[in-house]
């Protein structure tokens, strides 16, 4: 068998273990993730019935009420049931063990681009046997393991934009970020956030780097337009999301509202270490090597 055949043979492997592992512990547990599996089916069938959809309206909360869940991940859940008629259950177990799977994926691309292939093939299997994406999977973060796999995708989009043209790049990066910030509010902060610091470091020191600040100032154009795409669901859910809306905390205790405030900040000290990581790829990786 040819060499290459041998590689593709070998990550179809690892993929497909990653996929089967994941979908035999979700269908194996005997009792629901936890509460947020509910939530999530009472957004998706809030969806679903034929007529206007409000994203911000959930029909199933305390018989209806302000919906602050983002609906990426159930828009299109409600559209896997919609076309196949596949039940609830096994729906979301196998859009969220192929996302999960396809965060292996992700792995493999980026290490490959960054060290070698070899050192991709390594991270691929850990990352399929790592614990982290399955605990997310076994307690109904759903969402959470989506952009777990937005994430790195756009990453490495941004690693390889020299092999696509402008305008390819822009709209594919673009409708990723896109996706993101509509599937999950923390991760997008997180993410935009992250994107920002290493665009700002990376200027700095783009001389020892080897990248041109032209090329770092593409990493944020697809942020903007990202936003642009779901600019009308933004501009609805924004006053709710943010607390404008008074509604949003009436009736409760101010050390409750302290606390679901406290979760819309975030913070700095989190996020300097993993922009210095990022950093260290780009000073050791094989590619930005001065």
């Amino acid at each position: 068998m040819h060499r290459n055949s041998k590689k593709y043979l070998l990550l179809f492997i690892i993929l497909a273990f990653s996929f089967i592992y994941r979908v035999m512990l979700m269908l194996w547990a005997n009792f629901p993730p936890g509460a947020d599996i509910g939530l999530h089916n009472s957004v998706i069938h809030s969806i679903t019935p034929l007529g206007n959809v409000d994203f911000l309206w959930n029909n199933y909360q305390m018989g209806g009420g302000l919906s602050l869940t983002f609906p990426g991940y159930h828009i299109f859940v409600a559209q896997v049931i919609l076309f196949s008629g596949l039940p609830d259950f096994l729906a979301h177990t196998l859009v969220v063990a192929l996302f999960s799977a396809l965060i292996v994926a992700c792995a493999f691309l980026i290490t490959r681009k960054i060290w070698s292939e070899s050192a991709a093939f390594v991270v691929a299997f850990l990352v399929a046997v790592s614990r982290f994406d399955i605990e997310m999977l076994l307690w109904g973060g759903y969402p959470n393991v989506i952009t777990l796999m937005l994430i790195p995708l756009v990453f490495y989009m941004f690693l390889q934009s020299k092999r696509f043209s402008l305008s390819i790049f822009l709209i594919s990066a673009s409708l990723l970020c896109g996706t993101l910030f509509l599937t999950h509010s923390l991760s997008a902060l997180v993410f935009d956030g992250t994107v920002f610091v290493i665009v700002v470091f990376a200027a700095i020191f783009s001389k020892q780097l080897g990248v041109t600040k032209k090329r770092l100032t593409l990493w944020l154009v697809p942020l903007s337009f990202g936003a642009l795409i779901i600019l009308p669901f933004l501009v609805n859910a924004a006053p709710a999301y943010l607390g404008a809306n008074s509604g949003t905390f009436t009736g409760g205790v101010s050390d409750i509202r302290d606390a679901l405030l406290s979760t819309r900040i975030l913070p700095w000290e989190l996020l300097a270490p993993l922009a210095g990581c990022v950093i260290l790829f780009f000073l050791y990786s094989k590619d930005y090597k001065g």
